[in-house]
């Protein structure tokens, strides 16, 4: 069955646990704000602890809900039902700023059709289409991922060689050495196959492009923010995993002022 965001009534009931963020709401640098930080398929929500910090120091709130990728059952729904629980057990302060790395794009527009928050972004994620599954998506775009990880990215939870190669390559040996105790196993293949039923919301949005990646294509990234996400494309200079590679300039990043709010005449 197709997922149509404004229609879950799994999430009817979580505009309460977000506050009161409102859909569209723009987003001022001088604001303090609640980061709700949604991890990818390698790292839980310890892999966020380096740019947390830095979100901290400037002055922000910082949420890091576990997604749970390593449950073989978990839907799209499933998901977004758990970060909704841990969000109800947190205040969130200021505009809500929900951001995404890599697989976890795919839950954002779920959570902004609901009026949950005033702004979102896409770090080096995948972006859900209209009508397709995230699967469906990959076999329609296959210049999505770089093929060097479609051939051993799979791996790169066990083998150090291929983790560092594809993930680690520009990041602190000591972070790198670190991580590794907040490494996770995906096993939520369910996500890949749900489909999305509605384009893209009307809200406020950004996506960062990581110049360096070595799992998705710059160029596919920045065709997707263009074309899906409706916005222009901002580049970031490291890997797929700016969190770990350059926290400090990551958190500068996000806390900057923004441009208008997304969306399609």
């Amino acid at each position: 069955m197709p997922i149509g965001f404004s229609r879950r009534r799994l999430l009817q009931g979580a505009v309460t646990a977000l506050g009161a963020a409102v859909l569209g709401t723009s987003v001022a640098s001088s604001e303090r704000r609640t980061y709700c930080l949604l991890h990818g398929s390698t790292h839980g929500p310890g892999g966020w602890r380096w740019l947390a910090r830095e979100l901290r120091r400037l002055g922000h709130r910082v949420v890091t809900p576990s997604v749970p990728y390593e449950d073989p059952a978990a839907s799209t729904e499933r998901c977004i039902s758990a970060i909704d629980a841990q969000l109800r057990e947190v205040s969130v302060r200021g505009p809500l700023v929900v951001v995404a790395h890599s697989i976890s794009g795919l839950l954002l527009p779920a959570i902004a059709a609901h009026n949950h928050a005033a702004q979102l972004i896409y770090i080096a994620a995948a972006v859900p289409a209209a009508g397709l599954s995230f699967r469906q998506q990959f076999e329609r775009t296959p210049d999505m991922y770089w093929a060097d990880w479609v051939e051993a990215g799979h791996r790169s939870s066990k083998d150090e060689a291929i983790a560092r190669q594809f993930l680690y390559h520009d990041c602190d040996p000591a972070v790198v050495e670190e991580i590794k105790r907040h490494r996770i196993q995906f096993a939520a293949k369910r996500i890949w196959q749900d489909v999305f039923a509605d384009r893209h919301p009307a809200i406020q949005a950004r996506y960062l492009v990581c110049a360096q990646d070595r799992v998705f294509q710059p160029a596919w990234m920045r065709r997707t923010a263009r074309e899906i996400v409706g916005v222009t494309p901002e580049t970031f200079d490291s890997g797929h995993c700016p969190h770990l590679a350059a926290p400090q300039a990551l958190a500068q990043a996000l806390a900057r002022d923004t441009g208008p709010r997304a969306g399609k005449a």
